[in-house]
């Protein structure tokens, strides 16, 4: 049986802190709570953790202090964090985003929402060890391959993922990042051998083979729930990528 996946939670709200832990707990997590940054990190100096979710307004040490400090660690810095926030401000969010945090929940949420972001950032984590950044990294020299930089990998797949019902436009996704378009495709190229409108459509595509494999939607559905706009160009894509229809699923 597979082992928990861990979560550290850094929230200074006693009963919001109280019923995130439950909530967890009762989906079958490892928790461990903090009650401010300074906490957390010290949690963090003890045991392993696979994702923070954090609040971002705490005492002695907020959320972005907290993220500045795992980022800056060899240890810690490909952990995905999800920052919680009530606060409007576009600035606190962009600084967030330039730090490196993976995804931000406004409050108040819903629980399940809260789950779905953590189980698909944990995930893109599990696939991106499994695979090494897919079936390019196997043909990559050595000598690369041992460059990959998974924050950089997971930070791509983490919004390709929750933009995934959505035409992608590469220059956002090269903000997200904080990169120029040709600085992302050059990154990608070196890190993938492939371009980065390749890598999105093989992210899609992927992902639709999923939900045909695993759901009972229709194959019209499925091009949808995964951003092209023609069923006709979504078959041809499949087609050409896994080289059967997708028809084959419903069959």
């Amino acid at each position: 049986m597979a082992q928990p996946k861990k979560i550290l939670l850094a929230e200074d709200d006693l009963l919001l802190r109280e019923t995130l832990t439950d909530m967890f707990t009762q989906a079958d997590f490892d928790i461990t709570a903090a009650d401010n940054g300074l906490a957390a990190l010290t949690c963090l100096q003890k045991e392993k953790f696979d994702l923070l979710v954090t609040d971002l307004h705490m005492r002695p040490m907020n959320g972005l202090a907290l993220l500045e400090a795992i980022r800056s660690n060899v240890e810690w810095n490909a952990m995905p964090v999800i920052i919680l926030t009530a606060d409007p401000l576009q600035e606190l969010r962009m600084k967030g985003l330039e730090g490196g945090v993976n995804d931000y929940l406004n409050k108040p949420f819903s629980f399940k929402e809260l789950l779905l972001r953590v189980q698909n950032l944990l995930s893109i984590i599990e696939s991106n060890q499994k695979n090494k950044a897919r079936q390019k990294l196997a043909e990559l020299p050595a000598d690369i391959q041992s460059k990959i930089d998974d924050t950089f990998l997971n930070r791509i797949d983490s919004y390709l993922l929750n933009h995934l019902n959505e035409t992608i436009h590469i220059e956002a996704l090269a903000e997200h990042c904080r990169l120029s378009r040709s600085g992302l495709d050059k990154k990608m190229r070196q890190y993938l051998a492939t371009s980065t409108s390749h890598y999105i459509r093989q992210f899609k595509l992927e992902k639709a083979k999923e939900m045909l494999q695993n759901s009972q939607l229709s194959v019209k559905e499925v091009s949808q729930l995964t951003g092209f706009n023609s069923l006709s160009y979504f078959s041809t894509c499949y087609t050409k990528f896994f080289g059967y229809s997708p028809i084959k699923h419903r069959s």
